[in-house]
């Protein structure tokens, strides 16, 4: 089993769960919190099918929709084309984002970058939360960015060294706050 974010070729964007967690949609620009991981099943007793599993405990079938137990609908094989990944259905169509809401299902017998897709590893999540105020910690659009070097101070606090903080007052220091690390 692999866990991993899904990012589509054609739309350059990546695969999450619909606010209804009935259908995968393909129109997140950054994949962020869970319902942007997948695990992608290598199913043995399947014929060596695929499987894609979401958080919420459910299995991607080929009309789109998201069901309690894998079936036949929700096996694929792999295709590598050009590096990219594609997943052809029992049919012989391929999953892609389709319409307006690039709901993933099954449609097309050939493969455009529509249905190819990069499989990216995920990575650790965290959100920072401020002591004062319980605000969370943001980057305002258009500031340059700076990598934070963080050191686990204890269970509940991070210290941030080379911060935001540290950035708008111009020199070194440490900044002290609570975390609320996201579940994978």
């Amino acid at each position: 089993m692999l866990q991993v974010n899904l990012r589509s070729v054609g739309r350059k964007r990546f695969a999450h769960l619909s606010e209804n967690l009935d259908e995968i949609h393909v129109d997140a620009n950054i994949p962020w919190g869970e319902d942007t991981l997948f695990t992608l099943e290598f199913r043995v007793d399947e014929s060596g099918k695929y499987a894609l599993h979401t958080c919420n405990n459910k299995y991607l079938s080929r009309e789109g929709k998201l069901v309690d137990t894998c079936n036949p609908n929700c096996l694929f094989s792999a295709e590598y084309h050009s590096g990219q990944l594609a997943l052809r259905d029992r049919q012989g169509a391929y999953l892609s984002p389709i319409g307006s809401k690039a709901v993933l299902k099954s449609r097309s017998q050939t493969v455009t970058k529509d249905e190819l897709f990069s499989l990216e590893d995920s990575l650790p999540q965290a959100s920072f939360v401020a002591s004062l105020n319980g605000r969370y910690v943001s980057v305002k659009q258009g500031r340059p960015q700076h990598p934070l070097v963080c050191q686990r101070i204890s269970e509940k606090a991070i210290s941030v060294y080379r911060s935001i903080a540290s950035y708008l007052c111009g020199e070194d220091y440490y900044v002290y706050c609570r975390v609320h690390w996201t579940k994978m």
